[in-house]
């Protein structure tokens, strides 16, 4: 990108690097990076598979905010299939849930997961709709 902004300031002049043309990009920059540091955090806090599947979640935002900002409508079989994502997403996730009787899974504080759970999904309410 260094050598893009040299590139433009050698063709194009000093107008090139106008500080307003920077300043449009900056809410959505500001977006992207609160994403990022959030996306982070609740992959730790709940892992890839967990957050994989609530990560679908965002298709949903997306149609939701695409029908309140932009006005799209989607048909009723768009809906329907949207709100089957979601319900699959949450079917897997109760049947994922580990067993207390398996030795497959490490043994974790009892008040360890419910925290890292709910610290994941306060992240997740940050990166859906900002990833959207």
């Amino acid at each position: 990108q260094l050598i893009h902004l040299i590139g433009g300031f050698i063709f194009s002049g000093p107008e090139y690097c106008r500080l307003a043309a920077y300043l449009d990009y900056l809410p959505s920059s500001v977006c992207y990076v609160i994403a990022n540091i959030c996306t982070f955090q609740a992959v730790k806090a709940l892992g890839a598979s967990y957050f994989n599947l609530l990560i679908q979640l965002s298709v949903l935002c997306t149609a939701l905010l695409q029908r309140v900002l932009v006005g799209r409508r989607r048909t009723p079989l768009e809906w329907l299939a949207l709100l089957q994502l979601v319900l699959a997403m949450c079917v897997f996730m109760h049947l994922n849930q580990p067993d207390g009787n398996s030795g497959t899974t490490k043994p974790q504080a009892p008040d360890a997961a419910p925290r890292d759970l709910m610290k994941g999904l306060l992240y997740m309410a940050v990166v859906i709709p900002t990833s959207s």
